[in-house]
């Protein structure tokens, strides 16, 4: 492997571990620049969060006629934040119009809880940069092929859920999580929402299938 190629696959990499190990970051739009969290829709392949709608259109923005707004709404997500090693993600946002896809705005208030914006938007990720680095947006997966045993695997996890704490402080080094239920899982880690926030609770290795998913599961004693 070249050092170019290495540094690609390195890169590419890092966006996804940093896009997985937060649930969180700062988007920047023609509406302006705020706070936002994000969960995955592994079925559509994109993030999806509340956004305020924009404040009008450009002369020459697309119209969406299912839902009256701009077709072609681009944005930058910066996650967790504006830094420098954070990852930035160039994205496309589409409004949450079919009923079908609503089932993502409920994922998004079992991690977060209730919204303050009452506007849907999935993001279709187009590239991203970490630490000077180009990433295409296809080689930004955000299929998870964990995601139909994901509802077995989580009851799995939370019927020993006063192990997460402790498990949290162990794995990670870190404290201040009391009390967790685990709301996500996918091969690199499982989400955890506490009374602080979503924590990320790493794999101890890469899970690609739900066998090797309930073998990870076993060896953190869940």
């Amino acid at each position: 492997m070249n050092p170019e190629t290495n540094q690609n696959e390195n890169a590419r990499a890092l966006v996804m571990m940093l896009m997985r190990t937060f649930s969180k970051g700062v988007l920047e739009d023609e509406a302006g620049v705020r706070a936002t969290k994000y969960v995955f829709a592994a079925r559509l392949e994109r993030l999806v969060f509340p956004a305020p709608k924009p404040k009008a259109l450009r002369p020459d923005q697309q119209i969406d006629p299912a839902t009256g707004q701009g077709a072609d709404r681009h944005a930058t997500l910066h996650i967790p934040d504006e830094s420098v090693g954070a990852v930035h993600l160039h994205i496309q946002l589409f409004p949450l119009a079919d009923p079908g896809e609503m089932e993502f705005a409920d994922r998004w208030q079992v991690y977060h809880g209730r919204p303050g914006e009452a506007h849907w938007y999935s993001a279709k990720v187009l590239g991203a940069k970490v630490r000077g680095v180009v990433v295409d947006g296809p080689e930004v997966i955000l299929y998870n092929p964990l995601a139909d045993d994901e509802p077995r695997l989580l009851r799995r996890i939370n019927a020993v859920r006063g192990k997460l704490p402790r498990l949290f402080a162990e794995v990670t080094g870190m404290g201040g999580v009391s009390e967790a239920t685990a709301v996500g899982l996918d091969p690199m880690g499982i989400d955890l929402r506490t009374r602080v926030g979503v924590a990320r609770l790493p794999m101890p290795e890469l899970a690609m299938d739900v066998a090797a998913a309930e073998l990870a599961l076993t060896r953190l004693g869940l």
